[in-house]
């Protein structure tokens, strides 16, 4: 059972009956237009629903499915596909009215696509095609709606660096550098040694990034997507035996975007960055001059109603230091480890502010 649109009443819910009443192949490459051949079969449709008004079953709604061969991105190739059905639709709707005047109107002509998802076996002109399927009074209900809210979140967070110090350009020319970057390291590990077993927005991070998706399908398709605004969050530089935190400034949203990506997909990303208190930043400019200030993570992924239940896909990425982990409704889907210490001082092409 598909959801198809309708000619004047929006969409309907359709079941095709197991084989179609007429196959209008044979349209060219790309094209939309309907060739000579079509219309004679076009007109025997119009004729059986005509005359099926006089009897005790007669043919309501018309299905309209429009298909193309595997040439092509498959977006465009589900455009293509209804624009045949749409070009059927029209003539049917003509030819049924030239021979019972306002009946065209009455009758739901319903147009669908099915792009390159089914194709005949043969010449791609066979794949190519519009198939009609009448249907009769009944009309069963529509498919069945579900929803799933989608909880993504993401933490940037320092693990244990344990002599996994590296070096810095400095420690080419100053040898003192190597012994400030492991200080500042032996420091850094007794300020911190995170590991977030769960999504909960507990300080216990440097960065913290989520966003929940309300999604509605129906009949394999996303009816919906609903989003509130992409939540930030920083954690405290607390000082080993002291009660004194630093605070770092809030984070900064680089991109987030939601879109559609076919009739049963959104994708989804977004990216941000943040840097340490200001009042630590000397330290990291004693062991060596640098203009990587932000760390920084993102996220894509896609959210699909073409399979029974809401199926959810994720990507994540970010700075070469701290590690990064990402949540999918509370569990663990990807973690990132941080690489040496060092890399803090290596700047990511394109933004010499950001940490590569």
């Amino acid at each position: 059972m598909y959801l198809h649109e309708v000619e004047g009443v929006g969409q309907v819910p359709v079941t095709p009956s197991s084989s179609p009443t007429a196959v209008l192949d044979q349209f060219d490459f790309d094209r939309s237009a309907l060739k000579p051949s079509h219309l004679p079969e076009i007109d025997r449709v119009a004729k059986l629903v005509v005359s099926s008004q006089s009897s005790s079953d007669p043919i309501s709604v018309v299905s309209l499915i429009g298909h193309t061969d595997r040439v092509g991105p498959a977006p465009y190739n589900r455009a293509l596909g209804l624009r045949r059905a749409h070009a059927v639709q029209a003539q049917l709707k003509k030819r049924i009215d030239d021979l019972k005047p306002g009946l065209g109107s009455r009758i739901k002509l319903a147009a669908d696509t099915r792009g390159e998802d089914e194709p005949r076996p043969g010449s791609p002109a066979r794949s190519r095609r519009v198939e009609i399927f009448n249907l009769r009074s009944v009309v069963p209900p529509p498919p069945s709606t579900t929803t799933r809210d989608v909880k993504i979140v993401v933490k940037s967070y320092i693990a244990p660096i344990i002599g996994r110090t590296g070096a810095t350009v400095c420690s080419r020319l100053d040898p003192t550098s190597a012994l400030k970057l492991s200080a500042l390291a032996a420091g850094t590990d007794k300020a911190f040694s995170e590991n977030p077993l769960t999504d909960a927005k507990d300080k216990k991070y440097r960065l913290f990034t989520t966003r929940t998706f309300h999604v509605v399908c129906s009949g394999g398709k996303i009816v919906s997507v609903s989003s509130a605004p992409l939540d930030t969050d920083t954690g405290p530089e607390c000082i080993p035996s002291s009660s004194l935190c630093l605070h770092p400034p809030p984070m900064t949203v680089i991109s987030s975007s939601l879109t559609r990506t076919s009739p049963s997909s959104f994708s989804f990303f977004w990216m941000a960055k943040g840097r340490p208190p200001r009042m630590a930043e000397p330290g990291f400019q004693l062991v060596c001059p640098r203009t990587s200030w932000f760390i920084w993570h993102s996220i894509s992924g896609t959210l699909d109603c073409g399979s029974p239940s809401v199926r959810v896909t994720t990507r994540l990425t970010g700075s070469h230091f701290p590690s990064h982990r990402a949540f999918l409704d509370g569990a663990i889907v990807s973690t990132i480890p941080q690489g040496p210490f060092s890399n803090l001082w290596v700047p990511k092409p394109g933004d010499i502010t950001m940490v590569a």
